[in-house]
């Protein structure tokens, strides 16, 4: 078992940069929109800017829990395997002082 940083997942992923830019064109279309530089384009702009975010959203955050989660379940088997190990040295010894 290490605690390592350099073992922990990293929560920042590509999916999460797209999330920003996506959310960015979005927040800009909506100020164009406002200030008439775009008309109607803006609308849609923002529209499928804001679809793309939560998709791209929903995405990052999925990754970076499955990452997390398998980070976790190896913690747990590295746990586990040490646990066994010391179970069957404690089952050896007492079958040696029994035997």
């Amino acid at each position: 078992m290490s605690n390592n940083a350099h073992d922990q997942p990293k929560f920042w992923n590509v999916w999460w940069t797209l999330t920003l830019i996506s959310a960015a064109i979005t927040i800009l279309a909506g100020i164009l929109e406002i200030l008439g530089v775009w008309h109607d384009v803006g609308l849609g702009v923002g529209v499928i800017g804001l679809t793309f975010t939560i998709l791209f959203g929903a995405t990052s955050a999925t990754k970076t829990a499955a990452k997390q989660i398998g980070q976790q379940l190896s913690q747990m088997h590295d746990t586990l395997s040490h646990s066994l190990k010391v179970q069957n040295a404690i089952l050896d010894l007492l079958e040696r002082r029994d035997g």
